[in-house]
């Protein structure tokens, strides 16, 4: 049974890393070839696709209607997390097969449920390192600027290198090459962490590379280093803005999108990608997800920026009430909204300080909301609410192991009501503490999940559909005595 579309974007879905969820296959779990090792959390635990489907009914009963999964391309030795990919083409084999994967999106939308992928388009895995840097850190260079921009050098030996119509080569598809170009720039407008537009000006790069070769990402709020650097010293940075890259891109995700019936994307750090490498891959994506009978194809980011940087990416600033200018809307907006962290570091304070003073970061987060997402889509009248809410998730300390389970529970309960759609991470509602490290986690189904845990009880009664209510208002009191009125309008749960 195929799922052709996604119907509106109004449902509630759980944020899942697959290796960290239930293990239904255990044949690919092999310590030496396959960097398994459940006494080690940096190492694999052995979850699967096939765990995955097992475990729908279960996800299906806390009453979700899409899961979200960590990216599912081969990856390196024992990056469990899958954000350290190495081939764009083939599914890592540690996760199943692409029958397998087949069968998870079957099965979801036999139970009337979507499949969401995590893509990364930023970087692939850490293939190089910058010449006379193998062991350190790589000054950030511009063009000439500090001396010039680095040769790249593979880590592996040449007779491990990959044949391609390049040469030898560490990646399959994507491709360095060490010739100077001193009258290239660098194409199109980056824009900063405040939405800032910069434009190079400047002369001499390595532009017939697949991959930038400037050194490491050290200066979060410098557009070019953003857009260009290394980040995490650890993540080979794709040329995104040039035509040839993004062409390659598009390719691969179009296919995933036709071999494995997914029904949208989760991007990964959208905000190290050139806006215009998303101008032409969102339509490209949108288009062919159509044509196959996906009308409602979802593009949603993961948008760790200023509210101004979120208005580049989303074609935000059509009033005065919303962040951005009239020189964002250059074209179709390109995500549809996200993860957005300005709105959770609202919520996150409140609960966390659990103090009257702290209690306007409720009316903030909302304030933040409504100038970061259009409330109508012009054309049609319906609301546009796209945002994510959350009160947890893999890049963050569990809010519980912060504060306490009371404050999970109200915070549950708002982002049921919340306009927007409602994001679980996975092991809330089975109350895990998490640890204060990021990426890491515990694997859920270790041991036999609980039938019934009170945060069970509290997710099946928010699980009841909320099918209609032109106008739904709701108010409740946060924090000691301070009441906070939310009113939500033409909001439909289901």
């Amino acid at each position: 049974m195929r799922r052709r579309t996604i119907e509106a974007f109004n449902f509630t879905w759980p944020r899942l890393i697959t290796d960290r969820f239930a293990d239904g296959d255990p044949r690919n779990n092999d310590l030496y070839q396959e960097g398994f090792d459940v006494r080690d959390m940096t190492y694999r635990h052995g979850g699967d696709f096939l765990g995955l489907t097992q475990k729908l009914p279960y996800i299906k009963g806390l009453g979700c209607q899409a899961i979200w999964i960590s990216p599912i391309f081969q990856n390196g030795f024992n990056s469990y997390h899958q954000y350290s990919q190495t081939d764009f083409t083939l599914l890592d084999r540690r996760l199943g097969t692409l029958e397998e994967l087949r069968q998870l999106a079957d099965e979801a939308h036999r139970l009337g449920m979507y499949v969401i992928v995590d893509v990364v388009m930023n970087h692939m895995g850490n293939e190089f390192f910058f010449e006379g840097h193998q062991g350190g850190q790589a000054p950030f260079r511009l063009h000439e600027e500090g001396g010039r921009e680095y040769h790249l050098r593979p880590r592996r030996s040449n007779s491990d290198l990959h044949w391609t119509p390049a040469g030898r080569q560490p990646y399959m598809d994507f491709w360095y090459n060490n010739t100077w170009d001193a009258d290239a720039s660098y194409p199109g407008t980056l824009y900063g962490q405040h939405g800032e537009p910069a434009v190079d000006r400047g002369r001499g790069t390595y532009s017939s590379s697949d991959f930038h070769h400037n050194g490491d990402l050290q200066d979060y709020y410098d557009p070019f280093q953003i857009h260009f650097g290394k980040l995490y010293g650890t993540m080979d940075d794709l040329r995104l803005e040039h035509a040839r890259v993004q062409r390659k891109y598009i390719a691969m995700s179009k296919a995933l999108i036709s071999s494995c019936d997914v029904d949208g994307f989760r991007v990964d750090t959208p905000m190290q990608v050139p806006l215009s490498f998303y101008k032409a891959w969102a339509p490209a994506v949108r288009s062919h997800a159509k044509s196959l009978g996906k009308e409602s194809f979802g593009l949603f980011g993961e948008f760790y920026v200023t509210p101004e940087r979120y208005a580049t990416m989303t074609g935000r600033g059509r009033d005065h009430t919303m962040y951005g200018t009239e020189r964002f809307i250059d074209g179709p907006a390109t995500m549809k909204g996200g993860i957005v962290y300005s709105y959770y570091w609202y919520m996150f304070t409140a609960f966390v300080y659990d103090q009257p003073k702290y209690a306007d970061g409720f009316a903030l987060a909302y304030a933040e909301e409504r100038s970061m997402i259009d409330v109508f889509e012009p054309a049609s009248g319906r609301h546009e609410y796209s945002m994510w809410n959350f009160c947890n998730n893999h890049d963050n300390w569990r809010l519980q192991s912060m504060t306490s389970t009371r404050h999970l529970r109200v915070c549950l309960v708002i982002i049921t009501f919340w306009p927007g759609l409602p994001l679980h991470y996975a092991g809330d509602e089975q109350l895990l503490i998490g640890l204060r490290i990021r990426f890491l986690s515990y694997g859920f189904w270790r041991t036999e999940e609980k039938d019934e845990t009170p945060m069970l009880e509290l997710l099946g009664r928010q699980a009841i559909p909320w099918r209609s209510a032109d106008v739904a208002t709701l108010s409740f009191a946060i924090g000691r005595g301070n009441l906070v009125l939310y009113e939500l309008w033409d909001f439909q749960y289901l």
